[in-house]
């Protein structure tokens, strides 16, 4: 599983090893729940300029992302779901944006939220299934059964035998 966080501020490249820019965020489809490529920000004499690399032109990614062409097209942008309120059917606001989790073949997932400050502390952040949330105009709408609630806890060290 791969997060919106672990392609931020990656290297892009062609093949032939010149640079392209760098990763400022993901061009996604919420309808296919696909990510379909990488907003590129690249400087030159001319200034800053988005592009998009999409899925099918990549080669090859790790520590940078190497690909084939950019384009210059436009894409909803994950940036502009980042930061909705996440409310549920009652309701009452769960949650705000803030990762978007996918696996290796850019299949969306599910959708990290944080509850707050002080609840992120002592509860952790929360994930919610793609499938159970429909994305709107000024916030996310989260129709799933709170049955199983998944959350990302932070960790923590015990013991001292760390640093003997």
């Amino acid at each position: 599983m791969y997060r919106l966080k672990d392609f931020l501020s990656k290297k892009v490249m062609y093949s032939n090893g010149k640079k392209v820019g760098t990763v400022t965020d993901l061009a996604v489809n919420f309808s296919e729940r696909k990510i379909k490529g990488f907003a590129i920000r690249s400087t030159n004499i001319f200034g800053k300029k988005s592009k998009i690399a999409l899925i099918e032109d990549v080669i090859y990614f790790d520590d940078d992302l190497i690909v084939d062409k950019v384009r210059d097209i436009r894409y909803l942008t994950f940036s502009s779901v980042k930061g909705m309120e996440v409310i549920d059917l009652q309701g009452n606001i769960i949650g705000i944006v803030e990762d978007l989790l996918f696996d290796g073949d850019f299949n969306m997932k599910g959708m990290i939220i944080s509850p707050g400050i002080l609840r992120k502390i002592k509860v952790g952040k929360g994930v919610l299934l793609i499938n159970d949330i429909i994305i709107g105009d000024g916030n996310v709408l989260y129709y799933g059964k709170n049955n199983i609630r998944f959350s990302i806890l932070r960790h923590s060290i015990s013991g001292g035998h760390y640093y003997e």
